[in-house]
């Protein structure tokens, strides 16, 4: 069967651009669960995540921040439901020589927003704060398989 010929590729696996071979991620705390899930994901893809001295790309993240907005009151005017959401910004910038010289940035101020909604039980804190958790996961792991869309397409540029 030949399921390459209709551009069927596994979920998460993209076809990078060879200057992001030995990458630097900067900008995030190192322990951070989107970091490593992002080093994780990039690894899969044949990604080295090295220190920036060694890097021939960077990919700076700009900013990262969760929230929620609240999405529908009841008649009581109690909070119902939420919307969760998270926002990356990112660029990512090649590497030129050991002056600076060549520096090439190639995706610019690029913004990925993820939202997942989210129903209120007032009577069950706990498995609200596990729920909204779970969620906040799954959102960062979407993030990472939307960046490596941006990602790819600087294979074409």
């Amino acid at each position: 069967m030949f399921v390459s010929a209709c551009g069927f590729q596994l979920r998460a696996q993209a076809d990078l651009p060879t200057t992001m071979q030995r990458t630097y991620i900067d900008g995030l705390s190192p322990y951070s669960n989107f970091r490593v899930e992002l080093e994780r994901t990039l690894r899969a893809n044949g990604v080295n995540v090295v220190e920036e001295d060694r890097a021939t790309a960077v990919l700076r993240i700009k900013s990262e921040q969760r929230g929620r907005r609240v999405l529908s009151v009841g008649t009581d005017g109690r909070v119902r439901e939420f919307e969760l959401f998270t926002v990356v910004r990112f660029e990512v910038e090649v590497q030129g020589d050991a002056e600076g010289r060549g520096n090439d940035l190639r995706l610019r101020d690029q913004t990925l927003t993820v939202t997942r909604e989210f129903l209120f039980e007032e009577t069950d804190v706990l498995g609200n704060a596990a729920e909204s958790d779970l969620l906040y996961d799954d959102m960062e792991t979407e993030l990472v398989r939307l960046m490596l869309y941006r990602l790819e397409a600087l294979k074409s540029s």
